[in-house]
């Protein structure tokens, strides 16, 4: 009689490769229906050149009333081509029931970036540590899923300031903005 044991043994083996690949990788990337081609890491994501838009950009959040304004605008680091917002609190109290969320938009709203249109709250919602995520978004035109984040209540402590800090790497302009986003908690 012919024994199976090898073929099992070898399934085990690819299935725990796969596995460890998988667990290794969430870690940093953080994706929603975007292929495993387009993942970036920290150190691609520092090695991407960015683009400046011809607008600002501003994170409103449900836990700053959906303000566009100077205290949700993004500056612009021209050393690194880079957006960078450090003020999503994610502590303060949220507008409604629906949860912590933000958006990424132009002044006029018309402009906006994420992972796609009406989502569901599970297709919108990503981790966030201190180690950071990121993401890749897309231009969502003016009807963008909010961006809602998670993250382990239990870190809380260890955080100075108890915000979301947001890099966003815009990679293409035309014909429609696209770039990769680090979410990271300090």
């Amino acid at each position: 009689m012919k024994s199976y044991k090898p073929r099992l043994y070898r399934l085990l083996a690819i299935t725990c490769c796969v596995l460890s690949a998988l667990v290794a990788g969430c870690d940093y990337v953080s994706e929603v229906n975007i292929p495993s081609s387009h993942s970036v890491g920290p150190n691609e994501f520092e090695q991407l050149q960015g683009k400046k838009l011809p607008y600002p950009l501003y994170a409103p959040s449900s836990m700053l009333a959906w303000e566009l304004g100077d205290r949700t605008r993004f500056r612009f680091d021209a050393s690194t081509n880079t957006y960078i917002y450090e003020g999503v609190p994610i502590t303060a109290p949220v507008i409604d029931s629906q949860g912590p969320r933000f958006k990424i938009c132009s002044d006029y709203w018309d402009h906006q970036l994420g992972f796609g249109n009406r989502l569901s709250i599970d297709e919108a919602t990503f981790g966030v540590s201190m180690k950071g995520t990121i993401l890749k978004l897309e231009f969502t035109g003016d009807s963008g899923s909010d961006l809602r984040f998670e993250y382990a209540k239990d870190i809380l402590p260890q955080l100075k300031a108890s915000k979301m800090r947001l890099e966003l790497k815009v990679t293409r302009i035309q014909p429609t903005p696209e770039g990769y986003l680090r979410a990271s908690l300090y």
